[in-house]
């Protein structure tokens, strides 16, 4: 068997475990504090990447941190339940008063949502950095090139 195609097979099945358990982790109607959630979150992706680090490469991680941050968004979304909380969590982050009403009441599902112009825009990725969401990317580029390597 060729070893190339038992690597991408072994990186396959990892990556499936990996989404499956961040799955687990962002679950939306797990009903825990957000904070709870992004530390548990914060330990398995340190975990997982300390791990994986000599066989993952640069363009998987991106894929996978932003998968993770749209799953964190869906969470966020999912626990702002209500329309008014919503339009009050959006307006608070910044997003212009006369476009929140169209994400406020859409009808669209939550992982759909997490798409949004409007949620990326709020939740963007150095609030949710700010969050404690892990940085995918940071941590990688410290595993393979050391404390000192820029980001």
């Amino acid at each position: 068997m060729d070893d190339g195609l038992l690597a991408c097979r072994f990186m396959h099945k990892a990556q499936h475990r990996f989404k499956e358990r961040v799955r687990e982790i962002t679950s939306r109607n797990r009903g825990h504090h957000v904070r709870t959630v992004i530390d548990e979150l914060r330990l398995f992706v340190r975990g997982w990447l300390n791990y994986y680090k000599l066989s993952s490469t640069y363009t998987e991680v991106l894929d996978l941190s932003q998968w993770v941050r749209r799953r964190v968004r869906l969470y966020y979304w999912k626990q702002w339940k209500q329309p008014r909380t919503r339009r009050r969590h959006l307006l608070a982050l910044g997003v212009n008063p006369n476009k929140v009403h169209m994400a406020t009441r859409s009808r669209k599902g939550y992982w759909r949502m997490s798409q949004n112009e409007l949620v990326r825009i709020a939740l963007n990725n150095r609030w949710l950095e700010e969050q404690g969401v892990p940085d995918m990317r940071a941590i990688w580029m410290v595993l393979h090139y050391g404390p000192d390597a820029r980001v």
